[in-house]
């Protein structure tokens, strides 16, 4: 990369890690007493959204372990939040939070590919190779759990808006471009079907417009933050 383009995605990760930290700290709010579980999840949500955005930008400029740091990070909210959503009403987010999940293990099982092959140690081979195996098991756990929340007949029944806005193949990107931003306005395409081995910039824009749909049907909007605060 061009070092024009590698400060540009240097701005760009920025960007998102301060949306994504301004979207978390509204989620916690929400936690307070007076809070309102559908804006915590919802709140949680575009935060890990970004952050797959954010992560999968750093990793042209980062190395594979830092890569996989970056990955891990997710988890715990991940984690957390599957658990918060453990009722019907929040089933559909239960969902996505299952997708976001699957996508990670998946990122973190194939950096664990990749540095395994560079690997030299027997000994740190053998500590990866026993880290991919439970990365693809947790992958296909959550896998699972999505596909059941959000099939094609729950999306085209529960959430009309993005699924009108679903193909198959969504338009190409660029290499510094995302699919969407929380500010838009007129939404992007949706890949569909999208799953753990999908580009996660095209998990976080399904997932972005699950949730803003899901929110808007209650009356309720995400807390955005100052694009002055956020550049």
């Amino acid at each position: 990369m061009q070092a024009s383009e590698v400060e540009q995605l240097r701005r760009q990760s920025s960007r998102l890690e301060n949306f994504m930290r301004s979207f978390k700290r509204s989620g916690d709010a929400e936690r307070d007493p007076g809070g309102r579980i559908e804006l915590e999840v919802g709140h949680y949500l575009e935060s890990l959204s970004c952050c797959l955005e954010d992560f999968w930008c750093r990793r042209a400029i980062q190395s594979p372990l830092d890569v996989s740091k970056n990955w891990l990070t997710m988890l715990g909210i991940c984690k957390y939040l599957y658990k918060r959503c453990d009722n019907r009403d929040l089933a559909p987010l239960r969902g996505c939070t299952g997708l976001i999940a699957a996508c990670v293990y998946y990122q973190l099982l194939s950096v664990s590919t990749e540095m395994i092959q560079d690997l030299k140690e027997p000994d740190r081979a053998k500590q990866l190779i026993a880290e991919i195996a439970k990365y693809t098991k947790e992958m296909e756990t959550y896998e699972q759990v999505w596909r059941a929340q959000l099939s094609a007949h729950h999306v085209s029944r529960m959430f009309p808006q993005t699924w009108g806005r679903c193909q198959e193949m969504a338009p190409r990107l660029g290499p510094l471009e995302t699919r969407s931003n929380p500010y838009m306005k007129k939404w992007a395409p949706v890949a569909y079907p999208v799953g753990a081995t999908s580009n996660p910039l095209d998990v976080a824009n399904f997932v972005r417009q699950i949730d803003h749909e899901w929110l808007s049907r209650l009356g309720l909007v995400l807390k955005m933050p100052n694009r002055k605060e956020a550049a």
